[in-house]
């Protein structure tokens, strides 16, 4: 095989963790999708950052990495060919044995979804053009002429339509089989095979059967009558033999010798799945139908309105199965029995109710770009009297529109029955529907009125039981956050759903305003994200307002997420300066940078326009996160996170005199040009006459006992930067900010008595964290004052924490041997004089001693670690589980360490080194364990009071 792309399929399995750590790779049109046995591996910036890679997400239990159509076939034969893995045959381990827990009622609705989604295109397509030929030969619409009567030069493009549109729905048995032996982890090509022979043209059509114009032949196989009828219309028939299929061919290519399975597999299995076909799974589906058929025409004839209510209750549950094409041949009974069809309205209110539904969804979730795209498509094809997109793409998978869409059926159906509403033909419903409707009674009006009742009542129930199943979903989030046994007391948590980077920290109106990155839980879909800003302030850093949420997702800049920003005091209102991520339909990003203002009171207003739109270039999409000032010239700067086209990281400097029209001045001058392949949230500020640098590098990697995090922070500190001047002339090399296991993105602002106060994310991207299961991830450190000593950045806790301080007790060295009972949350300071020998201080422990987080001192090395692999939760070992926090140290040493629920937070000496960590334990009662040896020193706790 010539492999045009081995660069980029050795890549991928070396940035999802090997080829050991891949559990089955597929693909759709688009997307490469693979299942995976540990996600902490996963490298999603790096994979991003491939060549050829449009955008890579998780989405349910798979990576998903975007090629576009065409190229993504070519991109899976060349890695399932490298993995060993067969083309045609997916890996033993499919994404459905892989799939998250779902009770068994969630799987089989998630299977139908997945087997009509890869052939949606064509059912949609067919939809629409049968609605093309549907107006262009129908009368009334126009006059007492066709379309195509008035214009008959069209007559043969018309035919050309009509063929495409009844082309997929004659063949949709076999489709469907296709696509569903596929889901189902068979060959899809043996599913095309079986589904050729559901409709071969030897069968008897099975509409015609229906209709008494034609008779099948009977033949004997051992004993037992079998009619020859084709499965037109047999889509449950379809999904059961695709099942079937995949199975024997699972079955046959595992037990078969390698000698013969390539040859008796596939013969095996198409044999006893026709025999299977004919005798067991299609009897059994026609008698399904026609019972189900059967019983309901009864119950509409003979109860009443409360027939016609059920029948359009359920009709298009019936079409689900494809069982409904079953009503033609009863149709056409009726209109030669009686001149009338009384069932062509309830179908096609019916069907409206569903698009009512869709259009309840969509207003739902109308951030969602992406939503709105298909759930625009789907209700254009319901105007048409195809309801399939509707169901398949939107009601089923969602499973509440469904729901509301069949009760709206019912209760348009009242109308319809009271009304007497009847049509004089069928095969058309919808809007065509119109032209066939009997004119009696005022049929025309009352058809409109009945589906204006079945669409405003779909959106209405829609939305109605969508809140209600919203408020569901958030109560019992809200239960799950308040069991979680990892609760914090005075670090920031979200009330649920998962918070990242600290944005809009900044002192306005008397009060200090703190935004952080949100996104609620129970939002995320595949492909796009709500991501916006929620809101705290307070007065003392410590004790926060919950205002909710902040910056929101939009459908114009920020269709993928609010990213993160910065704010500033601009007299009597807060300006904020964030990224508007959105992307196309190629998964390809596009940045926005915006500026929105906050009031007096709170209320958030965005500007008409982005000030920053697209790429710049020389430069890739990864541009974001800009951090806004105003210099001493009155005149406002920001710097901007962005990727060279080379795929190394920097960022640039924007100017603008009055926040409207900025300027892209160049990149900020440092020494390190190839440093990463992307620099994100970057922070500039002074401080004591210096320049200082913070920002978070992706793409480095470890260095001895450095930058061993999946992503870095750190600074530089240098010169002022200015529009004359972007050259910041460091004085020092890279310094990581903080030395523990879970820090990213902090910004920082300046108080009114001239502080510099930072805060920042106690977590980092792509990792895992227990409290997940809880409904919540994510938490920010403790603000930090920054200053400079001896060319580096000290770092310690707001002087603010002095007020929660209460009750302070020595600690005996003989007791903290055997251990010490601790609270949950509290602070430690140690002090050391002269060390002379190693010692050891175990927090988060069990009274057993056999459980803990350790702080290790080695008086030969002078160094100071974190180690917590010896905790009963794991979390993120891949990185490791030791931190080296400090070295070269003096025999002299202070620790202050503050301990939370699930976080710990060390202050070395005096704030020199800062290590901030998440530690997880189930133990209910906790005790602190120190071997101090001989050193001299004392270790005070302190209790806080939050």
């Amino acid at each position: 095989m010539e492999r045009k792309f081995e660069d980029i399929t050795t890549a991928i399995a070396e940035k999802v963790g090997g080829s050991e750590n891949i559990q089955s790779v597929t693909h759709c049109a688009t997307r490469l999708r693979l299942v995976l046995n540990d996600f902490e591996k996963v490298k999603m910036e790096e994979i991003e950052n491939l060549r050829l890679v449009k955008g890579a997400f998780v989405a349910g239990n798979q990576l998903q990495i975007i090629f576009g159509a065409g190229l993504v076939n070519d991109v899976y034969r060349e890695l399932a060919d490298s993995l060993g893995y067969s083309v045609n045959h997916p890996s033993a381990k499919t994404a459905e044995e892989s799939a998250v827990k779902q009770n068994p009622f969630q799987k089989f609705i998630k299977s139908i979804s997945d087997v009509f989604i890869e052939i949606m295109p064509c059912i949609l397509a067919a939809a629409l053009l049968m609605g093309l030929t549907s107006l262009l030969t129908t009368k009334g619409l126009f006059g007492n002429k066709t379309i195509v009567e008035m214009i008959p030069q069209i007559a043969g493009i018309n035919r050309m339509v009509s063929i495409a549109s009844t082309g997929i729905f004659a063949l949709l048995p076999m489709i469907v089989a296709y696509s569903a032996t596929k889901r189902f982890g068979g060959r899809a090509s043996l599913g095309l095979a079986i589904g050729a022979v559901m409709i071969h043209p030897d069968l008897a059509n099975a509409f015609s059967v229906a209709g008494g114009s034609a008779k099948p032949e009977i033949i004997n196989v051992f004993g037992l009558n079998i009619e020859l009828v084709g499965f037109q219309g047999g889509i449950i028939i379809a999904l059961m033999i695709g099942y079937i299929v995949a199975s024997l061919d699972k079955f046959f290519n595992k037990v078969l010798p390698d000698l013969i399975k390539f040859v008796l597999a596939p013969m095996l299995t198409i044999l006893i799945s026709s025999i299977l076909l004919f005798t067991v799974i299609g009897p059994f589906g026609r008698e399904l139908g026609n019972g189900l058929t059967n019983g309901l025409l009864w119950i509409a004839e003979h109860t009443g309105v409360f027939g016609y209510m059920l029948f359009a209750g359920v009709q298009q549950v019936i079409v689900i199965t494809g069982l409904h094409h079953t009503f033609g041949a009863i149709e056409a009974q009726l209109l030669a029995s009686t001149n009338h069809d009384f069932l062509n309205p309830l179908m096609s209110v019916a069907l409206v109710a569903q698009g009512g539904a869709v259009l309840g969804y969509m207003f739902l979730h109308r951030n969602n770009n992406k939503t709105k795209e298909i759930c625009i498509s789907a209700f254009t094809s319901v105007l048409f009297g195809i309801s399939e997109p509707a169901l398949f793409g939107v009601n089923i998978k969602y499973k509440y529109p469904l729901i509301a869409g069949c009760i709206a059926g019912a209760i348009s159906e009242a109308y319809v029955y009271f009304s007497k509403l009847t049509a004089t033909g069928f095969g058309t419903t919808g809007v065509p529907g119109f032209t066939i409707v009997e004119p009696a009674n005022n049929g025309h009006l009352n058809f409109i009125i009945a589906h204006l009742i079945a669409v405003l009542a779909g959106i209405g129930l829609t939305i109605m039981i969508g809140k209600v199943y919203e408020k569901k979903i958030k109560k019992e989030v809200d239960k799950m956050v308040k069991n979680s046994p990892f609760r914090q007391k005075f670090h920031i948590e979200a009330p649920s759903g998962y918070l990242n980077d600290p944005n809009g920290f900044s002192f306005f109106n008397g009060e200090c305003n703190l935004f952080y990155q949100w996104t609620p839980y129970m939002y995320s879909s595949e492909n796009v994200w709500y991501q916006g800003w929620y809101h705290l302030k307070g007065t003392d850093f410590l004790t926060w307002e919950k205002l909710g949420a902040g910056i929101e997702a939009d459908e114009r800049f920020a269709t993928h997420g609010a990213y993160s920003g910065s704010a500033i005091a601009d007299d009597d209102k807060l300006t904020i300066f964030y990224t508007g991520n959105t992307r196309n339909e190629d998964w390809q990003r596009i940045p926005y940078q915006v500026i929105a203002t906050m009031d007096k009171n709170n209320i958030i207003t965005k500007r008409e326009n982005p000030e920053i739109t697209g790429i710049l270039d020389g430069y890739t999409d990864h541009f974001r996160y800009p951090k806004i000032w105003k210099n001493f010239d009155g005149e406002y700067y920001a710097i901007i996170g962005i990727q060279r086209k080379n795929l190394t990281g920097t960022a640039v400097i924007a100017h603008s005199k009055d926040t409207y029209n900025w300027q892209i001045l160049g990149e900020i001058d440092t020494n390190l040009k190839n440093f990463g392949y992307m620099w994100e949230c970057p922070d500039y500020f002074e401080l004591e006459d210096n320049g200082v640098f913070v920002f978070s590098p992706q793409g480095l990697y470890p260095q001895g006992n450095d930058y061993h995090n999946i992503y870095q922070t750190g600074y530089l500190i240098g010169d002022k930067i200015d529009k004359n001047n972007l050259k910041l002339n460091e004085i020092t090399d890279f310094q990581e900010l903080d030395k523990g296991f879970d820090f990213y993105a902090p910004q920082s602002t300046s108080t009114p008595d001239n502080r510099r106060i930072l805060i920042g994310w106690m977590g980092l991207p792509e990792m895992k964290y227990p409290t997940e299961k809880y409904g919540y991830c994510g938490c920010l450190t403790l603000p930090r004052e920054l200053t400079i000593k001896n060319g580096k950045l000290y770092q310690n806790p707001v002087k603010e924490i002095d007020k929660y301080r209460k009750n302070k007790i020595i600690l005996n060295k003989e007791e903290l041997k055997t251990g010490i009972s601790a609270e949950n949350s509290y602070e430690l300071q140690a002090k050391f004089e002269n060390i002379k020998e190693s010692f050891t201080i175990d927090l988060f422990s069990n009274e057993k001693h056999t459980e803990y987080a350790r702080i290790k001192y080695s008086a030969t090395k002078k160094e100071l670690w974190l180690d917590r692999g010896n905790m009963d939760i794991p979390v993120n070992e891949s990185h490791g589980t030791k931190r080296l926090i400090a070295n070269n140290l003096e025999n002299n040493l202070t620790l202050d360490i503050f301990v939370d629920t699930s976080s710990i937070e060390i202050f070395v000496n005096n704030g020199e080194k800062i290590a901030s960590s998440r530690i997880f334990t189930t133990n209910e009662e906790r005790f602190i364990f120190a071997d101090l040896k001989e050193n001299a020193g004392k270790i005070t706790y302190v209790e806080l009071d939050f």
